[in-house]
C-alpha cells in the first residue's frame, strides 16, 4: 500500500444517515444570516445553494432530508474545518 492508497490521504467522508422511515417535518435550516460565499455558492449561514434556498418550500420531506445530512460536510469545506464533529460550530 503506497502513501497514496493510504486511509489517511483521502478526504474524510461523513457518512450518510439512513433517512428514517416515518420523516419528522424538515424545518428550514435558515439562521438569518444570509450572506453567500460567490466562490462556494453557499449562504455561510445555513450552508445551502441559492437553488435550495429557492426551491426548499416546494420540495419534498425526503428532499430537504437529503440536503440537510449534506449541510455539516458543507459547512467544513467552506470553512476548511478538519475537525471532528462539533456541535458548538
Amino acid at each position: 500500500m503506497t502513501a497514496k492508497d493510504s486511509p489517511e490521504s483521502e478526504p474524510r467522508r461523513r457518512r450518510r444517515t439512513r433517512r428514517p422511515a416515518n420523516l419528522p417535518e424538515i424545518v428550514s435550516p435558515c439562521i438569518s444570516v444570509c450572506v453567500m460565499d460567490q466562490q462556494a455558492g453557499i449562504c455561510t449561514g445555513c450552508y445551502r445553494t441559492l437553488a435550495e434556498i429557492a426551491t426548499w418550500s416546494r420540495i419534498s420531506n425526503e428532499d430537504r432530508w437529503d440536503i440537510v445530512q449534506q449541510l455539516r460536510d458543507r459547512r467544513r469545506e467552506l470553512k476548511g474545518d478538519t475537525a471532528d464533529d462539533n456541535p458548538a460550530g
